[in-house]
């Protein structure tokens, strides 16, 4: 066997025992837009938002963080979370 053929038997084995993909979810961009929304807002940013919050707090508390600094974070995780509302109210279908 050649090296061509015997690399061209190679993928064909490979592609046979290659499981098929799932196409679970339609090609379009809302879909696609609505998984990043929900892995955006699962529980695990809501500890890092905590976690944030509690690292600022104890910064402020020992003196290394104005309190500029603290109300920067806390602003922004009001932001970060509710910016889904905030489209809502801007475009109207609420």
């Amino acid at each position: 066997m050649t090296s061509f053929a015997a690399i061209a038997a190679i993928v064909s084995i490979a592609t046979l025992l290659s499981p098929d993909p799932a196409f679970a979810q339609s090609a379009n961009l809302e879909g696609f837009a609505n998984n990043v929304l929900s892995l955006l807002s699962n529980g695990l940013l809501r500890a890092l938002a905590v976690i944030a919050v509690i690292i600022a707090g104890a910064g402020w508390l020992m003196g290394r963080v104005n309190t500029g600094g603290l109300v920067t974070v806390i602003i922004g995780i009001a932001i970060i979370f509710s910016a889904p509302w905030i489209v809502d109210q801007i475009a109207g279908s609420a």
